[in-house]
């Protein structure tokens, strides 16, 4: 066993018969570590600690097969390369710990039967490696800070780390159902969207109906859901089992900026939306006569008017969000999921306030579309007392009914209920980013899917009442006049 210090002179040191080396606080910065440990055939540890190693090279230590122990701490490794600790059959343990280390190639640890213990705490937070790093060692320990190295393990190997429910050490989505959930829920946003759109008969000189306009606001506000969800779809084939190595990557990336912007713009203009359609039925129904809904130039100016408040709002919280993030973090660093409604991290407080003012603010919307309206119902209960109407009114109103009842329960569906778990998780110490990806895949998409489809059903109603009435003869019926009336006619023609 040799300890030696900092004025030791390696070129002396005759390292043939050595096992032990410890060598503390030594400057091997201009001495090649890897050539004079190639004569160590019996060295079986090895302590190179703040010795100021900048490298070492490939097969370092394929000479020293009874190598067990090896520890180069507190030094400035900051690439540790292909095969410099592969081969050594006895070695138990790898302590590089305290070192500025930026990439572990793949096949740095290959072949190493015995290793159990791998030491690499107090490192820099962004290691970028290969997601099989640890693939076929027999490890029982992994010492680290860096919380994605856990995810590489095997289910036998036991970190020095607790993975947080909210870090996947998967796929960013999780789980295959929640891909196929993912990818079906984007494409049904856009068929239903696309179609409810398409359907219009738009005329090229006349001027768009109100319903005409009321689809494409709906279309306006609901489609864009469709994107985030594509994004998300996408980013996981792109980055498939090697999603925890490329995690904070993936977080601080415009793209999850952009899925963040689409997210905002989606609640917002669904907001304002609601609210809009709900006043403008009840207008319709409660002052036939005087408001101004009927009104096709009034209308659409009113629904651009809609869409261009609730587009600047979300300019503003993506902006707000943006510029806190720079000023507080020195970078963009949102969930994994990149929701506004998600913030497991608790990194910054402006996410805990877009929550609250959007779950208060659509609950607030979702009360007064729902007095609107049952405010409309009653008045349109009253109507149909005072005037006795035929099969076709009762129809029509069976159907506006209907139609209100499936618009109200999925606004209560897909925004109050996402809410209530959304706030709560505020408040919690941790929980599962699944159940919030599960909430926003498919609960919060139903308004999205189901608006545009009953738009599509009354769309195809309407025009198959309209071929109807086309296809029927026109039947004039002569009614004959009294013959008093004849007679008189006769009178005047002979004067």
């Amino acid at each position: 066993m040799y300890f030696v210090n900092s004025s030791f002179q390696y070129s002396n040191l005759d390292f043939g018969h050595i096992s032990k080396f410890y060598a503390p606080q030594s400057y091997l910065a201009d001495v090649n570590v890897c050539s004079w440990l190639k004569n160590a055939n019996e060295l079986k540890y090895l302590s190179l600690t703040t010795s100021e190693i900048h490298s070492v090279e490939q097969k370092c230590f394929s000479n020293n097969q009874q190598m067990i122990f090896i520890e180069m701490t507190g030094n400035h490794l900051a690439r540790i390369v292909h095969h410099v600790f592969s081969s050594l059959p006895h070695l138990t343990k790898i302590n590089i710990s305290s070192n500025p280390i930026e990439t572990v190639s793949r096949g740095a640890f290959e072949n190493l039967p015995k290793l159990q213990v791998i030491s690499v705490l107090n490192t820099t937070s962004h290691i970028t490696v290969h997601y099989e790093l640890f693939h076929g060692l027999n490890l029982k320990m992994l010492e680290t800070n860096t919380t994605f190295l856990c995810c590489l393990l095997s289910s036998n190997a036991q970190c020095s780390l607790v993975v947080p429910l909210h870090i996947s050490c998967a796929h960013l989505l999780e789980s295959a159902p929640l891909r196929t959930a993912c990818a079906v829920t984007a494409f049904a946003i856009l068929l239903c969207n696309v179609l409810s759109v398409t359907l219009q008969k738009y005329p090229c000189s006349k001027k768009l109906k109100v319903f005409e306009i009321t689809v494409l606001l709906v279309g306006a506000s609901q489609m864009p859901l469709a994107a985030p969800l594509l994004i998300l779809w996408i980013q996981d084939l792109i980055y498939s089992a090697s999603y925890p190595i490329f995690q904070d990557t993936w977080q601080s990336s415009a793209t999850c900026f952009v899925v963040f912007t689409l997210f905002v713009h989606n609640k917002i203009e669904s907001l304002t939306t609601s609210l809009f359609l709900a006043t403008a039925r009840l207008m319709i129904v409660k002052f036939p006569m005087k408001t101004k809904f009927k009104q096709t130039n009034f209308y659409q100016r009113e629904a651009v008017k809609c869409a261009t408040v609730s587009t600047l709002l979300s300019c503003l919280v993506t902006f707000l969000t943006w510029l806190v993030s720079f000023q507080m973090l020195g970078s963009l660093q949102l969930s994994a999921i990149c929701s506004p409604l998600c913030d497991p991290t608790r990194k910054m407080i402006l996410i805990k306030i877009i929550i609250w003012i959007l779950s208060v603010s659509q609950f607030l919307s979702i009360v007064c579309v729902i007095s609107f309206y049952i405010d409309l119902l009653r008045t349109l209960h009253k109507s149909q007392k005072i005037i006795k109407s035929g099969s076709n009114m009762e129809q029509t109103n069976a159907v506006m009914k209907a139609q209100l009842l499936i618009f109200t329960s999925s606004d209560i569906l897909s925004s109050v209920l996402p809410n209530f778990l959304f706030l709560s998780s505020i408040y919690l110490k941790e929980y599962p980013v699944l159940v919030i990806f599960w909430t926003v895949i498919t609960i919060c998409s139903i308004k999205s899917v189901l608006h545009p489809a009953v738009y599509t059903a009354l769309t195809l109603r309407s025009n198959v009442k309209s071929k109807e009435q086309t296809g029927q003869p026109t039947v004039v019926k002569f009614v004959q006049r009294p013959d008093t009336a004849r007679q008189a006619e006769e009178k005047d023609a002979k004067k």
